[in-house]
Formats: structure tokens, C-alpha cells, sequence
């Protein structure tokens, strides 16, 4: 196992798993039933993923190629940089309220504060007709 895996935080994975368009919130839910935890979806080999009827090839291919330890801590701080905060399910600051969602993010990216959980909140919706 890379050494640099023991010292990521599990935000730093879910950062990884965000990053990955084409795994969604229905093939992050099967995950966590298959392997518990994103990081061991991170330290998952190639014979695990591929039992998986439900990742296409695309799927495994990207989850396996894309584990540069060194690049994810590295890169979810430039973000912070630039004013652009991450945030997963697991963590505090998640908007309690998002949990009551119909297949609920995993994660947010978002700038400025997240909206506190003791506010009412006002939803708007715009369409285009």
C-alpha cells in the first residue's frame, strides 16, 4: 500500500470520487454497500472491481487509474485557494437538509458560507419554456 494513502483524510477521497463524472450518486451508493468506505473503494484491486456487474469498463478503469495520492491533497487545497470549498455527507458543515433529498448528494462543491441548518429556507425554482 502507498504510504501517502495512510495520511488522506476521508474528505481527500471523496474528493477523488467527486472527480469522476461518470460515477453518480446510484453507483456510489452500490460501492459503499460493496466496500463499506470510498478509501477502500480507493485501495479496491482490479479483480474486486471487476466483479462488479454494475461498473461499466469505463468505470473500473478510471477508478484504478486515477490514485495519485500525491495530487489529491495537493489539489483540493488549490480549490480552497481559489474560494472553492468541498464538502462530503460525513463531514459537519453538510447541509442536514440535503439529506431529505430524493438520492441526496454525496458531496458539494460550493463558494461562500453553506446555509445554516437552523434558517428556514426559501427555495426557488426557474424554468425555461
Amino acid at each position: 500500500m502507498d504510504e501517502n494513502q495512510e495520511k488522506l483524510s476521508e474528505k481527500v477521497y471523496w474528493f477523488w470520487i467527486s472527480r469522476m463524472e461518470e460515477i453518480g450518486v446510484k453507483t456510489i451508493e452500490k460501492l459503499l454497500n460493496d466496500f463499506i468506505s470510498i478509501k477502500a473503494v480507493f485501495r479496491s484491486s482490479e479483480d474486486e472491481l471487476g466483479r462488479l456487474d454494475y461498473l461499466t469498463k469505463e468505470m473500473r478503469e478510471r477508478i484504478l487509474s486515477e490514485r495519485s495520492t500525491d495530487k489529491l491533497q495537493e489539489d483540493l487545497d488549490k480549490l480552497e485557494q481559489r474560494g472553492i470549498h468541498f464538502v462530503s455527507y460525513q463531514e459537519k458543515e453538510f447541509p442536514e437538509k440535503l439529506f431529505d433529498i430524493y438520492e441526496a448528494p454525496y458531496y458539494l462543491y460550493y463558494r461562500g458560507e453553506l446555509p445554516c441548518s437552523l434558517l428556514k429556507n426559501i427555495n426557488m425554482i426557474r424554468t425555461h419554456s
